[in-house]
């Protein structure tokens, strides 16, 4: 077996998590920062989100695929922070919305999600910009 093999077959990646800052907003009563704690995007988790997003549709005899990239963004911090729990219903009620996705944005600003997005995806192994990540997903 060769290392690259060996080097393989030890070092799995699902359940790849890390801490991460997202904004100098969230210090504890210390003026700690606070962190969120993330999970990496298989590669067949991304592509289901990617399909979750994508429209397609014909014009004219070709096809036209819409790509919601808000939804898409929104997905991605929902279903990989695991902490804070994005999902959870008492905070989501708390709130006064009515879905995750409408939560993260009353309690994040955007900057913040984007942030939180950029985390995932480079802890994911996506090294690019989030606009070169969201031209890949359209295609």
């Amino acid at each position: 077996m060769s290392g690259l093999q060996q080097f393989l077959n030890n070092n799995f990646v699902d359940g790849l998590e890390r801490d991460v800052v997202v904004s100098n907003r969230f210090k504890d009563e210390n003026g700690q920062l606070m962190k969120f704690s993330v999970r990496a995007i298989s590669s067949s988790e991304f592509s289901d989100l990617k399909r979750k997003h994508s429209k397609v549709t014909y014009k004219d005899g070709k096809q036209v695929v819409d790509f919601d990239d808000k939804g898409f963004i929104e997905s991605v911090v929902v279903e990989f922070t695991k902490d804070p729990n994005f999902k959870d219903a008492k905070s989501i009620e708390e709130a006064g919305v009515i879905s995750p996705g409408d939560y993260i944005n009353k309690v994040l600003l955007a900057g913040e999600v984007l942030e939180l997005y950029r985390q995932i995806t480079v802890l994911s192994g996506f090294d690019k910009n989030i606009s070169e990540l969201i031209e890949e997903a359209k295609n």
